[in-house]
């Protein structure tokens, strides 16, 4: 009984130490243009923290939608960030974890597209693994 009871345990220890993550927030140093795509790296590009809200920069539009505080929130803009991945993270599966993106956003992994959303403000994730 109390070889079968140690077995259990171990058995539950090892499986949750198995399922251990680990999180890391990517909020500060993010690269940043408001334009069409171009070639990355954005090398001209403005340093920004996430949450950054791109429309609040641009001047008011007189005759705009109040809805939207008549700023100019339409266009598309472009967010990079680069990361260090530790080497012994190759056995790892990663996701990133986007909250709050606007609308339509795509999320490219060494300029290939790793996924997509349809909706803004919605929490997805990405398999970057």
């Amino acid at each position: 009984m109390k070889f079968l009871l140690l077995s259990f345990f171990l058995t539950i220890s090892t499986l949750l130490s198995a399922q251990e993550r680990t999180i890391t927030t990517l909020q500060n140093d993010w690269k940043f243009n408001q334009r069409e795509f171009q070639k990355l790296p954005l090398f001209d590009a403005q340093t920004v923290s996430v949450p950054h809200d791109w429309a609040i920069g641009g001047a008011f539009i007189a005759d705009g939608d109040a809805n939207t505080g008549k700023l100019p929130w339409k266009g598309e803009g472009w967010y990079q960030k680069t990361l260090d991945i530790p080497a012994d993270y190759a056995k790892k599966r990663l996701f990133l974890l986007c909250d709050g993106i606007m609308a339509f956003p795509k999320i490219y992994v060494n300029e290939k597209l790793a996924g997509q959303w349809d909706y803004g403000y919605n929490s997805f994730f990405v398999d970057i693994t």
